[in-house]
């Protein structure tokens, strides 16, 4: 079975005891950062699902243009 956007998302993040950004001088609890923490692997997963739509567009364009090339040309093409 193929990992998880989930599992993929929480390796790219590390374990969670580490706080990347902007703010990581400030001090938080461990109940803080454990919400950081998943935050963090939502915005890894979010990015990784965009990624994955944007290549599929890009696929389903080149479909589509060789799709219109055969519907629209002006002789007939033969597929075989």
């Amino acid at each position: 079975m193929p990992p998880t956007l989930r599992r993929r998302a929480e390796a790219l993040c590390g374990s969670g005891g580490e706080i990347s950004g902007p703010r990581s001088e400030i001090r938080v609890g461990s109940r803080h950062r454990r919400l950081l923490h998943e935050l963090q692997v939502y915005q890894v997963e979010l990015e990784m699902q965009n990624a994955e739509l944007r290549e599929a567009r890009t696929g389903w364009r080149r479909f589509w243009k060789i799709h219109r090339l055969y519907d629209f040309a002006p002789v007939a093409i033969s597929p075989g």
